[in-house]
């Protein structure tokens, strides 16, 4: 049998490692047949790279070859080189002008590039040869979405579903849109339709269990979060959202474990990092809040983000800190208003945070469930201790 024969009958019943030889046999001097058939061995084995540098320089000889643009394409965007592989996809449309599947693809990698305008035009052009394609019209959706134009792309995801009743994306997409026009109702019905169609969905499952916590149904969102994380692993936003969960429920060890899951996924992330020092407050762990949110007010300082993430991270600390030293003043035995005030405004100024005498008591008065957890662990088995009240009445103090 010739070589080529090989390869083919080889590929065909999985024996890759032999296929990989008669193709390349095949391949000798050039042949087409053979490179064809060594590149479809290569994607088969995830050797995306070595198939686009074998393969790339052919099309380029010959670019009017529609099936070895179809490889090539393949081969590029399994290598994660984005541009190569878009250059490519529009070449197969070129050549062949109603390959579905090639607009889907090079859509989406346009929509990864935030180039909604070119995904519309090119999902519209498909339409004309696929108008039953969900697919096409959820890029339709997506495109106008990223645009700003929500009632148009409701109307494209809403025909998505129509024609795709079964296509679990499509009522992603759909829920996308509901969230973006602020109707969660309507969102969550969506999800749960994508959930029917596709049980093991990541995605919507997450989307789900973060939409029940933001609409406070901690206990309705925990087994989602709990489903979702162990679908998708390492999506960072599912084991915040899990966090949050297990921390309305009053689950404080399973919130650290699950928020401690997300920060080993994104160690500098300043929200997640904020969400650790909150639980902990809530737990009476003041001194450990206090150290986690220093140091990420001093990550939100050298990242230099946007004002309002730095503001988080100081609204953080004067928390953290206000707690702390209220806690460990009131634990001492000491009731004084004027010595308290003068520690806090002490330890605020350690750190930078500048803070008007006139908002101290608001500040106390916004960390008096973490002080009470806190004064819960010093005092067990004494007499409750009392915080004393700040010089000025918080009622009376001008906001921060």
């Amino acid at each position: 049998m010739p070589p080529l024969e090989r390869a083919r009958q080889a590929l065909a019943d999985g024996r890759l490692e032999d296929a990989e030889l008669s193709a390349r046999a095949a391949a000798e001097g050039g042949n087409r047949a053979g490179l064809l058939v060594l590149g479809e061995v290569l994607l088969r084995r995830g050797r995306h790279a070595e198939a686009a540098r074998i393969l790339a320089p052919r099309l380029e000889a010959s670019p009017d070859d529609a099936e070895l643009a179809d490889i090539v394409a393949r081969a590029w965007d399994g290598a994660g080189r984005a541009d190569e592989a878009i250059a490519a996809l529009a070449r197969r449309l070129t050549l062949v002008p109603d390959d579905a599947n090639a607009a889907v693809r090079l859509c989406e990698l346009l929509l990864e590039r935030k180039q909604a305008v070119d995904a519309g035009r090119v999902a519209r052009a498909a339409l004309k040869s696929h108008p039953g394609d969900a697919r096409l019209h959820v890029i339709v959706a997506r495109s106008r979405l990223a645009r700003g134009r929500v009632p148009q792309a409701l109307e494209a995801a809403q025909e998505a579903t129509r024609l795709g009743p079964r296509y679990a994306d499509a009522w992603l997409h759909l829920a996308r849109i509901h969230l973006a026009s602020g109707d969660p109702e309507a969102a969550e019905k969506a999800l749960r339709k994508c959930i029917e169609v596709a049980p093991q969905h990541g995605d919507a499952l997450s989307r789900l269990g973060i939409l029940l916590v933001d609409r406070r149904q901690p206990k309705a969102a925990a087994p989602v979060l709990e489903q979702a994380v162990q679908i998708v692993p390492d999506q960072v936003t599912a084991w915040n959202a899990l966090a949050a969960a297990r921390h309305q429920l009053g689950d404080s060890d399973g919130a650290l474990e699950a928020v401690d899951k997300a920060i080993a996924l994104a160690p500098r992330n300043l929200v997640l990092l904020r969400n650790r020092s909150e639980i902990l407050l809530d737990t009476g762990r003041c001194a450990e809040a206090v150290e986690l949110a220093v140091e990420t007010l001093e990550l939100a300082r050298q990242a230099a983000p946007e004002k309002g993430a730095l503001d988080a991270a100081e609204e953080a600390a004067i928390r953290a800190i206000a707690a702390d030293t209220i806690s460990r003043y009131v634990c001492a035995g000491r009731n004084e208003s004027e010595p308290l005030e003068r520690e806090l405004e002490m330890n605020f100024g350690r750190h930078g945070l500048k803070v008007p005498v006139a908002s101290l008591g608001e500040v106390a008065d916004g960390v008096r469930a973490p002080v009470q957890a806190a004064l819960a662990r010093c005092t067990a088995g004494k007499p409750p201790a009392s915080v004393p009240p700040m010089a000025t009445p918080a009622s009376e103090k001008s906001p921060r």
